[in-house]
């Protein structure tokens, strides 16, 4: 008898809180339908609409979080002199942790930054001692973005200190959503990273900031990069190609990739 009324209670119970959670929904919804709208609210509305926005505003169940950037940037095998000095120099930019290669294959590369919890990898690759190439890819997922270096100049700089500045023009937005999720913005910063792209190809400057009397820009790193290539994954899957650099084809939809938004809707 006792266990059959404790069962109905609970019961009881849950049907009341089931009934209430139901109806703060239906009120969440009907106050969504007036955020932008002038029309006045309803007496229940006025009464609970405050603490319901508030709910509103705060649920976070479907907000897209976005991880602190921790980046690995390595080299191809068998590294020259200048490819070390290079690579390590773009891991102090970017506030990475630089690793050499050694012997690892692609596949034990990947498997170490799943485990390890990184969220990108940078590596790049050398033609005939010079640094040629280098690779993003983002971690978990993908994609995988791959540049050709030309025009590279350098200071041996040692410390860069840990925040930069980032500065994009005429950059298309993917790529700014790119470089900045690798350095999120902070209030004060002693380096300035600029991208700007000029007929396709990115120039990649990184400066330092003196400030004296006057504020200076002093030129720590800069190369030229092109965009040549976008393939789904990371990058030891090979994945299909999302965007490939032509440059033989008399098209602007070849290189469509590099440029802004609004010279795309001008074309």
């Amino acid at each position: 008898m006792l266990n059959r009324l404790r069962k109905k209670k609970e019961y009881l119970l849950k049907k009341e809180n089931e009934s209430r959670q139901k109806e703060i929904e239906n009120k969440k919804s009907r106050l969504k339908s007036h955020l932008n709208d002038t029309e006045r609210l309803s007496h229940d509305l006025k009464k609970d609409g405050k603490d319901l926005l508030d709910e509103i505003i705060y649920e976070n169940d479907e907000e897209e979080t976005i991880p602190y950037p921790k980046i690995l940037v390595t080299t191809s095998k068998n590294p020259s002199s200048k490819l070390l000095e290079f690579t390590k120099h773009i891991s102090l930019i970017f506030n990475g942790i630089f690793q050499m290669r050694g012997q690892s294959t692609k596949e034990e590369i990947s498997d170490m930054m799943f485990k390890s919890g990184f969220t990108s990898l940078i590596m790049i690759h050398e033609n005939k001692g010079t640094p040629s190439s280098l690779i993003i890819s983002n971690f978990p997922y993908g994609n995988t973005f791959k540049f050709s270096i030309s025009n590279y100049t350098i200071c041996r700089t040692i410390n860069l200190g840990e925040y930069c500045h980032l500065v994009c023009d005429k950059l298309n937005e993917n790529l700014k959503d790119l470089f900045s999720k690798m350095l999120p913005r902070y209030p004060t910063s002693r380096r300035i990273l600029a991208l700007s792209n000029v007929n396709d190809k990115i120039g990649f400057r990184h400066y330092l900031i003196n400030k004296g009397k006057r504020v200076e820009l002093k030129l720590d790193l800069g190369c030229d990069l092109r965009l040549y290539e976008i393939r789904k994954g990371t990058f030891e899957q090979d994945g299909e190609f999302e965007w490939i650099y032509k440059p033989f084809i008399n098209s602007e939809k070849s290189n469509i990739y590099n440029k802004t938004e609004i010279e795309t809707e001008e074309n």
